[in-house]
């Protein structure tokens, strides 16, 4: 059974990469020349991997220019001869040892902020792990230990982290030589041109690649509606939007008399007030109204008319809260015209964030279709702006999909208000914060 030794980074990064790695190992004829004895070390391999990047590319890994990448050194041993010395040697032209080997910048890896750690794992007690010494000369790692790897068996693995390698600026193919050696002076006198005695040797074919960039946009969305609810009721499913479910444009109080109060609710459906929001907006939408002034009032009243304060036989409704956008509930007989946000329907859509309704115009607790508004309190609470001025009714703090609100008016009359036909226009509007 072969054994695993692991040289382990002590500053290696847990985080897994991303890039593109490609990594080809291949064998190679026993080199020429090379000390008798020597053989091809097995199934040996050199991964790219990295965390983050140094000079902000936003590249790492396998791709060319990657920055603080590191690379994961694994072979098995094919002699038994114990091992003191390590060298990785990065070259342009050829994984051979003994061969020449080009080391030109951007052809091959940057390893001078490079780090080896010491071995955790060993094949025998003496073998102390924080023994082992690294150094860096051009491109070339080397590792020495007095003690090193001893009882070696053909088949056991050696593996090691370098951290901090910024990968060749150029594209293509580079090669790794690794060469294990029975001393850490013969690993320390080693060069390309003259690698002296070894044990075992390998080559490693790398290469590193461009980053491929996938690029989407996604347009802005503000839709947004207020309407009549069609003759398909309001149901809390999803599916629910503005061409389904949002039809007229005219609401009905009806008969309103000093008796009770007058509600669209109240009113044969399909009756209420419906208003509809979807954004993809990051910082949310905000939904405003304001009535619209005829002879400089915005109230409930009859076309044409001057309005006299809060005159009680006037042909106008008196607004509700003063007509200043200040809540306040409405008591049978004593005239009062208002617009609540009555309940809330948050799943017609995908999960999005609430659509809040503004504090003066969230009615008491109705959740026959959804929910109450935020604040909601018990009493026909309600409130109106008269002066023509836009008056904020709700608004999210983000994305909203299709998010659905009931707008329900009330009114009721005083003893001595004029018979005759009365309405009001409001404008809605929504903004969206992206």
């Amino acid at each position: 059974m072969s054994r695993h030794i692991v040289l382990q980074n002590l500053k290696r990064s847990s985080l897994v990469s991303y890039a593109l790695v490609l990594t080809l190992s291949m064998l190679l004829p026993i080199t020429l020349g090379s000390p008798a004895g020597a053989e091809q070390l097995g199934d040996r391999y050199i991964d790219m991997s990295a965390s983050q990047t140094n000079n902000g590319s936003g590249r790492d890994g396998g791709d060319a220019f990657g920055q603080n990448v590191t690379y994961t050194v694994n072979f098995e041993v094919t002699s038994t001869t114990d091992v003191q010395g390590i060298v990785v040697e990065f070259c342009d032209d050829s994984p051979i040892v003994g061969d020449s080997c080009d080391t030109t910048v951007g052809n091959v890896p940057d390893i001078s902020g490079a780090a080896v750690a010491a071995s955790s794992a060993s094949v025998a007690p003496d073998n102390d792990p924080n023994a082992w010494t690294d150094a860096y000369t051009g491109s070339k790692v080397t590792l020495t230990n007095g003690t090193g790897f001893t009882g070696l068996s053909a088949g056991d693995s050696i593996g090691f982290d370098i951290t901090g390698i910024d990968n060749p600026t150029s594209t293509g193919t580079f090669y790794a030589r690794i060469v294990t050696f029975a001393t850490g002076a013969a690993a320390t006198s080693y060069t390309s041109a003259s690698p002296g005695t070894y044990i075992d040797e390998g080559g490693i074919a790398l290469a590193v690649a461009n980053e491929l960039t996938v690029t989407a946009r996604v347009q802005e969305v503000l839709e947004f509606c207020v309407g009549t609810e069609t003759a398909s009721s309001i149901t809390p499913a999803t599916g629910d939007d503005c061409a389904t479910n949002v039809a007229g444009t005219d609401l009905d109080l009806g008969v309103v008399d000093s008796n009770s109060i007058a509600t669209t609710s109240t009113i044969d459906t399909p009756n209420d007030g419906i208003m509809m929001i979807r954004t993809n907006a990051l910082n949310g939408a905000t939904v405003y109204y304001k009535a619209e002034l005829d002879t400089s009032s915005g109230q409930l009243k009859q076309a044409g008319a001057t309005c006299s304060g809060t005159d009680l036989d006037d042909p106008c409704f008196n607004s509700i809260g003063s007509g200043n956008g200040t809540r306040a509930a409405i008591s049978s007989g004593t005239e009062a015209f208002g617009v609540a946000l009555k309940e809330r329907i948050t799943t017609t859509g995908g999960a999005t964030n609430d659509l809040v309704c503004d504090a003066a115009y969230a009615g008491d607790a109705n959740t026959t279709l959804g929910t109450s508004c935020v604040g909601a309190v018990a009493g026909n609470n309600y409130a109106w702006m008269q002066d023509g001025t836009f008056d904020t009714l709700a608004s999210s703090s983000g994305p909203l999909d299709d998010e659905l609100v009931a707008l329900e008016f009330a009114a009721t009359a005083s003893p001595t208000t004029p018979t005759g036909l009365y309405s009001v226009t409001s404008n809605f509007v929504a903004t969206a914060t992206y």
